[in-house]
């Protein structure tokens, strides 16, 4: 039998201009929240994290500093929007969607054995966590298949 276990962080990754286009360079601190509605709505998560921006780029680890453990992705669509501190939000808020797995772990699929033979059709190696869209199911490869 294979666990798996919900990620409770996610990497967000976003770019910031100036008001005439030109990319924010340097130290900045951004304001993120999580919504229930594309507009309006209920703030039902947030963090402030500081990013480095270089050619305007940024990546954050979103639930390092504020657990995202409360909230229910498998069922609930939630809106993302970033703020810098000390200036306006960013418009239009971004839908936030799941990877494939999630979507497989949170509909309920219960991964499966694969065999020897499967695995090597596929050229995956032992402990490869595989979705078969055929069956609709999670499957898992060791090396005793």
């Amino acid at each position: 039998m294979v666990a798996f276990a919900s990620p409770t962080t996610f990497v967000h990754q976003g770019r910031l201009l100036d008001t005439v286009g030109d990319p924010v360079e340097g130290q900045q601190t951004l304001l993120i929240e999580l919504f229930t509605q594309p507009t309006d709505g209920t703030r039902v998560w947030h963090e402030t994290d500081p990013v480095t921006l270089q050619g305007g780029y940024y990546a954050v680890q979103l639930g390092d500093t504020s657990p995202l453990t409360a909230l229910n992705f498998g069922t609930t669509t939630y809106w993302l929007q970033v703020t810098p501190v000390g200036g306006v939000p960013i418009l239009p808020r971004t839908q936030i969607g799941a990877v494939p797995v999630a979507l497989s772990v949170a509909g309920g699929l219960q991964p499966t054995a694969v065999t020897t033979a499967q695995r090597d059709a596929l050229q995956v190696a032992p402990g490869a966590v595989i979705y078969n869209t055929t069956e609709g199911q999670l499957q898992t490869y060791t090396a005793s298949g």
